[in-house]
């Protein structure tokens, strides 16, 4: 089981195609319409390589990403350069740990925790810990949003449960690097775990040179398949109010057949 996934996120070459292995774009009109056309000051916790920042800052919205990861704090400055995004449009960055420390103010509008993050944190214990931080960095009457995904039995069902069962590989993505001419090819095995609740993947990324030969690294990750009912829980214990709760980002309501669940919450 994996403990930590520090090694992941901490590893340059998957910060470098990271964006393109996540391929997702769907909750930038969702996050976009909750913030409106006024300019909201915006904590984004685990910001990554400034996928979503990027959308907002552009909007007019004061951005700040947190991340602990150095690799992923690089990629983030170099995709501003390379995207060319004028200086005040610009999210601002801070390396941080949101176990360990402070949030860098106490007024913001809105804290956002998107596509799976929250996941992450594997222990009850630091989960109470990233929405306490998050608490005190909202301004009151602030709003938490946090994205993850609902638990699929059936999808659940065809995993590796332990020791019982085959892994079954699926394809994640194949990605150009095209400085180097190569390709990276991204596949993952997931095994879950009913007694901690965590799934744990194997991903393997396989580097295609132009010559057909294939350099693979193997590399771990494991994130949390939170339960609304565990959600809610951890929201009031942290002080925090649930007032919204979604299937996907159309805004449709929770229901057995969503995938994903985001949840809205208000600091009183």
């Amino acid at each position: 089981m994996v403990s930590s996934n520090a090694s992941y996120y901490n590893d340059e070459r998957i910060a470098r195609v990271f964006e393109q292995q996540e391929d997702f774009e769907s909750d930038k009109p969702f996050y976009l319409k909750l913030l409106g056309d006024t300019s909201r000051k915006v904590l984004e916790v685990g910001s990554g390589t400034g996928r979503l920042s990027r959308a907002l800052s552009k909007a007019g919205h004061e951005v700040v990403g947190v991340e602990k990861a150095e690799p992923m704090l690089a990629r983030a400055q170099e995709l501003l350069e390379q995207e060319e995004v004028p200086q005040d449009s610009r999210p601002s960055y801070e390396q941080g740990d949101v176990l360990g420390q402070s949030p860098p103010a106490n007024d913001f509008e809105f804290v956002l925790i998107p596509e799976y993050t929250l996941g992450g944190f594997l222990d009850r214990a630091d989960q109470e810990r990233v929405l306490q931080y998050c608490n005190l960095a909202l301004k009151p009457g602030g709003t938490l949003v946090i994205h993850t995904y609902l638990p699929n039995p059936s999808y659940f069902a065809s995993l590796k449960l332990g020791h019982v069962g085959n892994a079954v590989r699926e394809e994640v993505a194949t990605v150009p690097l095209e400085d180097t001419g190569e390709q990276v090819a991204i596949t993952k095995t997931n095994h879950y775990s009913r007694v901690s609740g965590n799934v744990s993947s194997e991903v393997f990324y396989d580097v295609i040179a132009p010559d057909g030969t294939v350099r693979r690294t193997i590399k771990h990750v494991a994130s949390h398949a939170f339960t609304p009912a565990e959600l809610d829980v951890l929201l009031r214990g942290s002080g925090l109010e649930p007032v919204e709760w979604y299937g996907d980002f159309d805004s449709s309501p929770l229901s057995e057949e969503s995938h994903e669940l985001i949840v809205v919450a208000a600091r009183p």
